[in-house]
């Protein structure tokens, strides 16, 4: 994988704070990643179904999904 270590502190950061939503803004500020590779490591989690993201006006959202399959 390509974006491991961005990966692994943004699933860090959203099973802290399991039933909040997060903006991806504070998620990156918080996780001290890379914007780009945030981004791509986001939307792969979110195409493999660990993270659901909604959008919220000009934002988007990041919840954890907590579910068996995760």
């Amino acid at each position: 994988m390509k974006y491991q270590k961005s990966m692994l502190k943004i699933m860090e950061n959203l099973f802290d704070n399991v039933n909040q939503e997060s903006s991806i803004e504070t998620i990156i500020k918080k996780t001290s990643s890379g914007r780009n590779s945030s981004f791509k490591a986001l939307n792969w989690l979110e195409t493999n179904g660990f993270v659901e993201i909604r959008k919220s006006g000009n934002q988007r959202l990041v919840k954890i999904k907590i579910d068996d399959y995760t």
